[in-house]
Parts: structure tokens; sequence; C-alpha cells
């Protein structure tokens, strides 16, 4: 089946440089834009090393697949923790690293080679990274997956799009009536505060001039969220800031703030790629919540997008209320991992498994959201009490 295909693993830095013009014909999500892609390399995955497989139709370029190769800790997650269980070198496939045409014949061709570099130890684990359930390379790593070939295929995430119409009249008769009403009252409301009177500032970033602004501005916001507390908010630090930078100089940079009384309250930021925008990180100031200033912001920024002639609002990874409020087109997203058929790693994958089943079936249970405000609340506050104790 794969004697027609041929196979080029490339390692190196010097290598990958080699390969820019093809990977650029092909790329079409900022988390595999090739700068981008060297700027993680440099700064976020210094022990890692570049790795990307080329694969070849009679000498013809066909497909890629974009990655790297690091030592990373094992872990398995429970709600929002995560318990270590040793580190491994592992293979990992990004999100948006399957470029190129994909057929099943090569996906399974490709796949194949991959499980038998794992068996003959090139790597203790590869992992694909969000694949889409309706891709050739998903159908081929399902047919793969097996007792002799262990590996973990977590559930499937939601993943959320928006098609932004021409006009902003028609993005808001889509919005049902009553979310109509629930925004245009929580605006009403925002103006009438007499604390906050009216001094309400919607302002743009997008060039490179404002990012200095735009990140600490954005930090500000993101250093009073959950997502703080969980370790995975926004952060001016050397990574965020080189990277808006990286995409403000392309002309992709998008970053909104939401400015009560002159303080930052909201954020909103991503990536226009072509004509989608690829939403990254938000946030907003949980101290503001009565106000809906995430889904006011959000109604900024779509109405900012369709100006701009943007077709389409690509919400990223994992799931939302507002999400699905917004959009109207889904698909699943499935993270796959494979490991060397050792001991250790059928126990790790039996660990992985059933905390999966744990998760499934809270998801089910009418406790589920409640659960998850709670696991949102507790890092929030954690969020605030560090910001606290910085200030002291």
């Amino acid at each position: 089946m794969s004697g027609k295909f041929t196979f080029e693993a490339v390692t190196r830095t010097d290598e990958v440089q080699r390969l820019r013009p093809l990977w650029e014909s092909w790329q079409n999500h900022p988390n595999t834009d090739f700068d981008h892609y060297q700027l993680v390399l440099s700064t976020r995955a210094a022990n890692a090393t570049p790795y990307a497989l080329v694969a070849r139709v009679d000498g013809a370029p066909v497909a890629m697949l974009v990655g790297r190769t690091e030592p990373q800790q094992t872990a398995v997650k429970i709600g929002y923790a995560n318990i270590g269980m040793g580190r491994a070198r592992v293979l990992r496939i990004m999100t948006g690293g399957v470029l190129g045409a994909w057929s099943d014949e090569l996906a399974a061709a490709i796949v194949e080679r991959l499980a038998a570099n794992l068996q003959q130890g090139a790597f203790d684990a590869m992992i694909f990274s969000n694949v889409r359930t309706s891709t050739a390379v998903y159908r081929a790593l399902l047919a793969r997956a097996g007792w002799s070939r262990p590996s973990v295929f977590l559930a499937p995430e939601p993943h959320w799009i928006m098609h932004l119409p021409p006009k902003n009249e028609e993005m808001w008769q889509r919005i049902s009536s009553r979310h109509r009403s629930q925004l245009r009252r929580a605006r009403r409301k925002l103006e009438e505060d007499e604390e906050i009177a009216g001094d309400v500032d919607f302002r743009h970033f997008h060039d490179s001039e404002s990012i200095a602004q735009f990140c600490q501005d954005a930090e500000a916001v993101a250093s009073k969220t959950y997502h703080h507390g969980l370790g995975v908010a926004f952060k001016n630090d050397e990574f965020y800031n080189k990277r808006c930078q990286l995409f403000a100089s392309k002309g992709q940079f998008r970053g909104y703030v939401l400015y009560l009384n002159g303080v930052p309250r909201a954020f909103w930021m991503g990536c226009m790629y072509g004509t989608i925008f690829h939403s990254q990180d938000v946030g907003y100031d949980p101290q503001m919540k009565e106000f809906q200033l995430g889904s006011l912001l959000l109604v900024h920024v779509i109405e900012e997008l369709i100006k701009e002639k943007c077709t389409c609002l690509d919400f990223g990874l994992g799931d939302a209320e507002y999400k699905q409020r917004f959009s109207d087109e889904s698909w699943y997203d499935c993270d796959v991992t494979f490991y060397a058929p050792t001991l250790k790693n059928r126990i790790v994958i039996l660990l992985i498994r059933s905390a999966d089943q744990i998760r499934k079936a809270a998801q089910k249970s009418s406790f589920a959201a409640r659960i998850k405000r709670l696991w949102r609340d507790r890092a929030a506050q954690k969020a605030t009490s560090e910001k606290s104790e910085t200030k002291s």
C-alpha cells in the first residue's frame, strides 16, 4: 500500500529552513505559521527539536506533518489537576500541523511509518493534537489502534466557528431575540451605572507600535481570571510580546480592550489569517461579571471583523456556552496519543482512560456545570489572592 510513497523526516533547524517555501505554500493556521513555529522552538520549547515529515509521490511533495520532539512530563488530567507520571520523549504533531493534500491511503501509510518509529524506540509516545475526527488522519489513527499498539483517544471536543455575514445588521438578526435583549440590557446597565458614568471605551491594537500597551493592559485583566489561577492565562512576557509583534509585523494581529473609567476590564486577541479570524486569548474582570463584559466585547469584535470583510470567526479549542450561542457550524477535535508498548505505558493508559470516563460521566450529570464553575471560581480566587500578595 505504501510503496508509492516516500518520506523524509527533517529534524534539524537548518534543514527545516530548506522546507520554508513548501511549508508556507501549505500553512493555513497561525499555530503552524512557519515564523511562529520557529518562535515557539526558540522561546517556549527550548529543549525541543523540530520535526517535519514530508510525504512525496513520484518525487513530488504532497503533504507534511509538522511538530516537535521534546522531553515531557507524562500526566493524567483529572478536572483541572494534573498527576505526574514521569518523563518521556514525545513526538507532538501540533494543532494545525497536518499540511497539504491527504488521502486515506497516504494517511494510513504515514501512520504506519510513525508507528514503526515508535516500536523501534525513536520516542516513547507520539501525540496528535486536536485532530479533526472527520479527516483521513483520524481514520488512520483509529484503524491503527489496538492492544499491540497502546493508544488513548480522548473524548472529542466540539470546535465552534461563526460564518460572518457581510453586514452587521445580518449578524444581529441571527442572534435570538432573547439574547439580543440580554446584550442590549447589559450595555444599557453599563452606560447608566453611577460609578462608570458612561465612560465606556473600546480600543483596537493592530500595529507593532501598540503591542506593548496591549500586552500590559491584557495582562492586567488576565491576572484576575481563573485562567491565571490555572497557570494558562495571557502573560506580558517575552513569548507573548514576541508572538504579538510577529503577527503585527505581518498585519495579522488583532487586539481589543474594553476600558471602564480608563481601566482595562476585558480583552480579546487573535490573528487574522487570510479571511479567517482565529481567536486566541480572552478574559474579563470577574468582579464585573454582572455587566457581561465578555459578551459585549465579543459583539464589538464581530462588528469590527465584519467591517474588515472577515468571512469566519474560529473560536478555537474548547467548548463554551458563548461559542455555542454565536456559532453556526462545529466539528469535533480529538487528542490522540500512541505509546511504546511497555508495561509502564499500559498502566498510564489505563489511568488516562479511567480519568476520561469519569470526565465524560460528569459531563452528563446535572452537576457538571456547577462543578466546573466551582473549579473556575476557586482558580479566580487564587489569582486574585496571588495578585494581592504581589502588591503587598
